[in-house]
């Protein structure tokens, strides 16, 4: 109970409260086989028998928490781990020995979302010149 809210460095633990929503309805609980939580603990990466990567918030708390999956090895996916910056995930593959990286990139703020499409509406609505062109 003393190490109960203990800040960790890595979270890579398949099972605890703080990932309980990784685990899809029908899990017979062997379908993880690797978990990363990044760098600045905002985000979890799974790999899984499936063959897919999935990102999720973290703390996963909610059961069968939405995220997003990703697809590319052809058979299970057996390590997965973010980069010490989180600029990137690596992938294992079991049977299809690959090894993928995966880019993250952040999504946009709002402010930066309404810059970007201010920006291609001026774009959009640029005026003729008088030569028509």
């Amino acid at each position: 109970s003393s190490q109960r809210d203990t800040a960790w460095a890595s979270y890579t633990c398949l099972l605890g409260f703080p990932v309980m929503g990784i685990w899809p309805p029908d899990s017979d609980g062997t379908d993880i086989n690797s978990l990363d939580r990044s760098p600045a603990c905002d985000l979890v990466i799974t790999a899984d028998d499936k063959g897919k990567v999935k990102l999720f918030n973290y703390p996963c708390v909610v059961q069968s928490a939405p995220g997003h999956c990703y697809g590319g090895h052809s058979s299970h996916v057996t390590g997965v781990r973010w980069a010490s910056n989180q600029s990137y995930a690596i992938s294992v593959g079991g049977h299809d020995r690959s090894l993928f990286q995966w880019r993250f990139v952040p999504p946009l703020s709002k402010q930066e979302k309404q810059r970007r499409q201010q920006q291609r509406h001026q774009q959009v609505l640029q005026p003729v010149d008088s030569e028509g062109v």
